[in-house]
C-alpha cells in the first residue's frame, strides 16, 4: 500500500516538512481548505497541496494608480 501512497504525506510529515504546526495542517483538512485524501481514519495529502492553498490565499496588493515600469517623467510620450 505504501507503493500506492508515493507522492502522498501525512499531516505530521508535512508539518515536519514545512515547518508549519501540525495542528494548522489538520484545521486545513478538517476545514476541506487543503486538499488530502482520506483512507479509513488516516489522511494523506498530496505533494504541492500546501504550495497550491498558498497560492490561492495570496493576496496581491493593489495597484497605486502609476506604473512602476514606467519612468515618472518620460519624455517619450507621443
Amino acid at each position: 500500500m505504501e507503493a500506492l501512497l508515493e507522492g502522498f504525506s501525512t499531516p505530521r510529515e508535512l508539518a515536519n516538512a514545512s515547518g508549519w504546526p501540525e495542528k494548522t495542517i489538520r484545521s486545513l483538512i478538517a476545514t476541506n481548505e487543503l486538499r488530502h485524501l482520506k483512507l479509513k481514519q488516516r489522511f494523506f495529502v498530496p505533494d504541492g497541496a500546501l504550495e497550491e492553498f498558498i497560492k490561492r490565499r495570496m493576496v496581491v496588493p493593489e495597484s497605486s494608480g502609476t506604473d512602476q515600469n514606467q519612468p515618472e517623467n518620460s519624455d517619450d510620450r507621443a
